[in-house]
């Protein structure tokens, strides 16, 4: 499977290249709002004679939004697109496969199941592949952009300080998605046995009724459900502890950076404008922590899809001669078939 996408990856990995240049043009175009925002309020200190360049500012940030507008309807088509194309050259290569693996390899695997490998697995490996994509240069480029706009907006010692409670925050969200991941696995594991167990009493509910067992039959449902219950409420107190976590963190940033960016601003070393433009750069920051916990969980999916697409990938193939080959010689005479035996596995 690992080969088959990396095949599909390299077919398209001009449009791949495109969509990454154009998430980074646009990524740019977000922060430079904020350094003009912050050079107009450094201007409107003197207003009047500074007229001509709060007027350059405002048409500044009205051809960066259009900017803005444009680069990221193209990406998002192309995300789109490349998620599209991936999808179909893999199902083109999944069904190859299928129609050249063995049949007594065939005959093990349910036709349910061949057909999850179609409709639900290779859709998340191909969405999530162009989602890593696309949300991963978001990461890397708004981190890039904004900690070097922070640098040189201010000064590095405030860019480090405003850091600390954002690098601290991405430790504590590996940490909590580790457990978030163990519970949501548990609450997935428990959700399918509660299907199947609704899917084998709704099968033989006839035969249930007939003995009388439909006390039995509830209260294993309202065990199996209260199970499913105390993981899920588990997994909701997981993820808003993540979001919290995000949120205090960066609370803490912006107040480090209100707190010693004040002082640098009363003894001249910095601009308001500067200062509020910094603010800016930092609230950048926040959306690609908030995307990591996202990215950790759809990670997890795409390994459970992408193993299961493997196994299908590895099962043995038909030996098939060419047929030109085999019939150069052709056959003369009757064919008498002797000794034939038949087993069905």
């Amino acid at each position: 499977m690992k080969k088959e996408l990396i095949k599909s990856l390299k077919k398209y990995k001009w449009q791949i290249l495109i969509e990454i240049i154009l998430i980074v043009i646009s990524v740019i175009f977000i922060a430079y709002p904020s350094k003009i925002v912050g050079r107009m309020i450094d201007l409107l200190y003197n207003a009047e004679s500074n007229k001509s360049e709060i007027i350059k500012s405002i048409v500044q940030l009205l051809s960066i939004s259009i900017g803005f507008l444009i680069t990221r309807v193209l990406w998002k088509n192309l995300d789109f697109r490349i998620n599209i194309y991936i999808d179909k050259d893999l199902k083109d290569r999944l069904f190859t496969k299928l129609l050249k693996t063995k049949v007594k390899a065939l005959n093990e695997i349910k036709n349910g199941e061949i057909m999850s490998y179609f409709v639900s697995d290779l859709r998340k490996v191909t969405m999530i592949t162009a989602k890593f994509i696309s949300t991963g240069t978001r990461i890397i480029a708004n981190f890039t952009i904004a900690i070097i706009m922070m640098s040189n907006s201010c000064n590095i010692k405030l860019t480090l300080i405003s850091l600390i409670p954002v690098l601290i925050t991405i430790v504590v969200i590996i940490f909590i998605r580790k457990r978030w991941m163990d519970v949501m696995k548990e609450a997935q594991k428990s959700f399918a046995d509660l299907s199947e167990y609704v899917q084998e009493s709704t099968d033989s509910i006839r035969t249930m009724k007939a003995f009388c067992g439909e006390d039995k039959q509830i209260e294993e449902f309202k065990d199996k459900n209260a199970t499913l219950k105390k993981y899920n409420i588990s997994v909701s107190k997981n993820q808003n502890l993540l979001f919290v976590c995000v949120s205090l963190g960066f609370g803490l940033a912006y107040a480090i950076t209100l707190l010693y960016g004040s002082n640098l601003v009363i003894n001249g070393k910095v601009s308001i404008g500067n200062l509020i433009a910094f603010n800016g750069y930092l609230a950048m920051l926040e959306g690609p922590v908030r995307w990591i916990p996202w990215l950790f969980g759809k990670a997890k999916k795409f390994k459970v899809s992408f193993d299961r697409l493997n196994k299908m990938f590895k099962l043995p193939e038909e030996e098939i001669d060419n047929f030109e080959k085999s019939n150069e010689d052709k056959l003369n005479g009757d064919i008498e078939i002797k000794n034939l035996t038949y087993n069905y596995p």
